[in-house]
């Protein structure tokens, strides 16, 4: 089975209204318009941390690995671009800077 890819904007990165832990991407499709939210069971410091020492480079690691129940999130930079796969075959791309606006 052939991947999806999704060219989205991150719009917000916030805290899960539902729970009392766990942090929502909202993701707007640039092709169709249609926002997607991704929920994952991380707190949003911890996840907001994580990107920026992706963005700065001191993170020995090549992703962010996060997780919504039993299924794995991963989120990899790749030059001016972030890759999240939601092993459901949607891999959305989101820019850097999209990023960079949000967790600063």
């Amino acid at each position: 089975m052939k991947p999806t890819i999704i060219k989205s904007k991150l719009i917000e990165i916030r805290k899960r209204k539902d729970r009392n832990f766990g942090t929502e991407f909202v993701l707007k499709d640039l092709k169709t318009e249609e926002t997607t939210i991704i929920q994952v069971d991380e707190n949003i410091d911890g996840i907001k941390s994580l990107f920026k020492k992706q963005i700065d480079g001191t993170d020995t690691r090549e992703g962010i690995y996060l997780s919504k129940g039993m299924r794995n999130i991963n989120i990899f930079l790749k030059r001016d671009e972030f890759d999240m796969n939601q092993e459901d075959f949607n891999w959305y791309l989101f820019s850097k800077e999209d990023v960079i606006k949000l967790v600063q």
